[in-house]
């Protein structure tokens, strides 16, 4: 297969404040996004992409500091989970959601189990009524499901989530489908903040959403924004105009496309894309 056509292969990603830390492995544009939002109080799962349950069980791997190499050390860390956060009901951003809540019941999670979404995400709602109607037992733990609608504020235990709505279509390569209900969402703990966009089309609204956050992680799903997808995604102009304004910034949720054009520039900092995998450099 040509490699140019691939998006970006896993990488562990990490950002360290003064009290959150953020890792990831892996966001490309239809196939999976999953992120981990650590703070002195828990951890918050943004996104529950494919691979999710996978990717907390690599962060051990990975980090020093994570000691979930023992089943027991992996219970704690399923207890340390405060929340689930989604942005919007696509398959890329959910469908490790069945896996994750399996894997939390495998493990013996004890705690409830809060799940954040927009308002209207039925995808949601049915899959964690498909986790409960095959268990062959009783669910150890409760799954507290909560739509979110508007700019909400929510207090997840220490951390507090905000959200923003932003507007997001259904879509596939020339085509374009109804709108889905989508959230941008940000996280603060101790006066420091991470602002992510979930999947958005461009708005001047979001510069005072990205404005000063500590890091902002934004979507750059288009090299350049086909006709007629104005309203779908963000391309990279767009991208790198909103991130700006972070005070440190992640570009996410890449094509081969836009991981291709991204390498292609000199003005990036370190870290706002993942590397080219050591197999694939030139």
């Amino acid at each position: 297969m040509d490699r140019s056509i691939l998006p970006p292969a896993p990488h562990l990603r990490t950002w360290k404040g003064k009290f959150i830390r953020v890792n990831t492995f892996y966001s490309a544009a239809g196939i999976s996004t999953s992120m981990f939002c650590d703070t002195p109080a828990g951890r918050i799962v943004m996104e529950a992409g494919d691979g999710c349950s996978r990717d907390i069980i690599e962060l051990a791997r990975h980090l020093p500091e994570e000691s979930a190499r023992s089943m027991n050390g992996i219970r704690e860390h399923a207890e340390d989970i405060l929340g689930i956060v989604i942005s919007h009901p696509h398959y890329d951003h959910y469908s490790g959601l069945l896996n994750l809540l399996s894997f939390l019941h495998l493990v013996g999670r004890r705690g409830n189990v809060r799940i954040l979404y927009p308002e209207g995400s039925t995808p949601v709602e049915d899959l964690v009524e498909h986790f409960k109607s095959t268990l062959w037992e009783r669910c150890p733990f409760e799954i507290e499901l909560k739509g979110m609608k508007g700019e909400e504020e929510l207090d997840l235990g220490g951390p507090v989530l905000r959200t923003f709505p932003v507007t997001h279509r259904n879509s596939r390569p020339g085509a374009v489908g109804g709108p889905v209900p989508a959230m941008a969402y940000s996280i603060s703990f101790n006066g420091e903040r991470i602002a992510y966009s979930g999947d958005t089309c461009p708005s001047p609204e979001l510069a005072g959403f990205f404005r000063d956050a500590d890091l902002g992680i934004v979507e750059a799903t288009y090299d350049r924004t086909p006709r007629g997808h104005e309203k779908v995604h963000m391309d990279i102009a767009s991208s790198l105009e909103a991130a700006s304004l972070a005070k440190k910034y992640w570009l996410t949720h890449f094509t081969s496309a836009s991981y291709k054009a991204l390498l292609s520039r000199r003005d990036l900092a370190d870290g706002v894309i993942p590397p080219v995998p050591r197999a694939e450099r030139p």
